[in-house]
């Protein structure tokens, strides 16, 4: 029965060991096309008239 419980316990904390260890992909910084694009679609979203909003994407585009 303690082997069981060893077993057990000793998967439990690799598992979870895994978990902790996980390096998000959030955390490294934005490229410069991927910070652009995010900001096209940011300028999307936003419900401007047509006119301004070729204006903002000429800036972005520049």
């Amino acid at each position: 029965m303690k082997p069981l419980i060893a077993i057990s316990m000793l998967l439990a904390v690799s598992v979870l060991a895994g978990c902790a260890s996980h390096v998000s992909p959030e955390l490294r910084p934005y490229t410069a096309e991927e910070s652009r694009e995010l900001a096209l679609e940011n300028l999307n979203r936003r419900g401007l008239s047509f006119d301004e909003y070729q204006a903002k994407k000429a800036e972005l585009l520049g």
